[in-house]
C-alpha cells in the first residue's frame, strides 16, 4: 500500500509498505523519521469521493519536535477536540487511504489535489469579474462611486474638471489599501 510521510519541515515522501505484516500502527511506527510522545493515533479522517483519507501521528511531544505540516481543516476525531487545521502536532505525520474496510494507495499528488479541494481550490487572483485590462497593461474598472485606474481608487470632486489641469486638490483617494504605490498625479 503506497502512502504519504509528513515529515517535520513539511517534505513529503511516499512509502510502500505490506500492511498485511502487522498492526498498521506499529509498521507506521517502524517508518517514522521522527515521533513525539506515547503511541501514535490515528488522529483526523475525512471523507473524500467515497473514501477516508485518515491521518495517523503524534499529538503530544517534546519542543523542537513539532510538525509544520497544517492539515485540512474539519477533519474528525475521536478524541481531540481542536480543529484538525488548527492543532500543534509533533513528528511525523501519515496520510493513507482507506475504501470501506481496505487500504487504498495514496500519493503525494492525490494528498495535494485532496488538500486543495478541501480548502476550495485556489482562485486566480488576477481574475475579477468587473475589471479589465486597459492597452497598457493596467487595471481600470468603473465602480459605482468613483474610477480604478492601476488599482487606485479616486473620486473627482472638481465638476468644473477639464483634461490638463489636474491638481492633486481635484481628486479624493479612497484607501483600500490594495496597492503597494500610489499614482503620482503630478504634473512634470
Amino acid at each position: 500500500m503506497k502512502l504519504v510521510e509528513i515529515k517535520q519541515n513539511n517534505e513529503m515522501n511516499e512509502l510502500d509498505i505490506d500492511i498485511s505484516t502487522g498492526c498498521i500502527e506499529d509498521l507506521l511506527t517502524k517508518e517514522s523519521t521522527s515521533q513525539g510522545l506515547n503511541c501514535i493515533s490515528e488522529l483526523y479522517s475525512w471523507s473524500a469521493n467515497g473514501s477516508k483519507i485518515i491521518c495517523y501521528g503524534w499529538y503530544d511531544g517534546e519542543a523542537g519536535l513539532e510538525n509544520k505540516h497544517d492539515l485540512p481543516p474539519s477533519g474528525i476525531s475521536s478524541f481531540l477536540e481542536e480543529d484538525s487545521s488548527t492543532i500543534l502536532l509533533f513528528g511525523s505525520l501519515f496520510i493513507v487511504k482507506k475504501t470501506k474496510s481496505n487500504y487504498k494507495d495514496i500519493d503525494v499528488s492525490d494528498y495535494s489535489l485532496f488538500y486543495s479541494e478541501c480548502f476550495g481550490g485556489f482562485e486566480d487572483l488576477d481574475d475579477s469579474g468587473d475589471e479589465s485590462e486597459d492597452d497598457s497593461g493596467g487595471i481600470e474598472n468603473d465602480e459605482e462611486e468613483g474610477n480604478v485606474v492601476g488599482g487606485v481608487a479616486y473620486e473627482l470632486i472638481d465638476d468644473d474638471y477639464k483634461p490638463g489641469e489636474e491638481s492633486e486638490d481635484s481628486y479624493e483617494y479612497k484607501s483600500d489599501n490594495s496597492c503597494e504605490l500610489d499614482i503620482d498625479l503630478n504634473t512634470y
